[in-house]
């Protein structure tokens, strides 16, 4: 979670939001209140993630996983296992290229063609 915590302090300013997904239950969600509480997780944490939601993110029953989804809500990423903060950085910061490359693009195509033009009379 201190790696979770370390990237949404790198990257919000990029437009990207971590948010957590707790598998707990009735009985273990103070524990898991206390544990968000005392580690100061700076992120959103879904509280009650069952099997069948983790499913609907292309993850299996086992936790941690981690999905990537886009700015229009399509998953771009599914690692159904642990992922090192370097490996999470390296594919956030590929996305976040692409995602810029493609804003560079659709900024170049409703640009006015360039007009030669100078300030002094001919």
């Amino acid at each position: 979670m201190p790696d979770l915590a370390a990237i949404q302090n790198e990257y919000a300013a990029l437009g990207v939001q971590v948010v957590g997904a707790s598998a707990d239950t009735i009985s273990t969600r103070p524990k898991v209140l206390e544990f968000i509480k005392e580690t100061r997780i700076n992120f959103p944490v879904w509280l009650g993630a069952t099997t069948e939601d983790m499913k609907r993110f292309g993850l299996g029953p086992a936790l941690p996983g981690t999905v990537i989804v886009g700015r229009d809500g399509k998953i771009l990423l599914v690692k159904p296992t642990v992922i090192t903060a370097a490996e999470l950085k390296k594919q956030l910061d590929g996305l976040l290229a692409a995602d810029a490359k493609s804003v560079q693009r659709e900024i170049a195509s409703i640009r006015p063609e360039k007009v030669e033009a100078s300030l002094v009379p001919s």
